[in-house]
């Protein structure tokens, strides 16, 4: 995923804000948690985080990895851009899951703070 965000909003404040929401759904989502590591080289921020949900009978259980990073610096917009990756699981599956997310997860958050970020351009509207 791929979502841009235009204006003066920066990356530790958006970070914050997304960790105080995670910080609240901890109370009633037990499965919640997260990592934050920050790369002060560059400015790149990589939350990896777990949640859940019910949803009738079923359990859902989805981890996520979002990678803030600045929109390109050569662009007069100003912004930042959230590329992310996740994945979900259902049901009886959710257990399997879990376990497999435990060493699976530190690959893809490596492969996903290594990936070159696609450039992506704001066009004036």
């Amino acid at each position: 995923m791929i979502e841009a965000l235009v204006g003066n909003a920066d990356i530790p404040t958006i970070v914050k804000q997304k960790m105080a929401e995670l910080d609240s759904r901890k109370q009633t989502d037990a499965v919640t948690n997260y990592s934050v590591i920050n790369n002060p080289s560059n400015g790149e921020y990589l939350l990896d985080f777990v949640i859940s949900q019910q949803s009738g009978n079923q359990t859902i259980v989805e981890w996520n990895a979002y990678r803030y990073v600045k929109l390109d610096p050569q662009d007069a917009t100003k912004g930042l851009l959230l590329f992310a990756y996740g994945r979900r699981s259902y049901g009886a599956a959710t257990t399997n899951f879990l376990k497999a997310l435990k060493t699976e997860r530190t690959a893809d958050v490596k492969k996903l703070a290594s990936f070159k970020v696609p450039a992506v351009k704001i066009k004036a509207g």
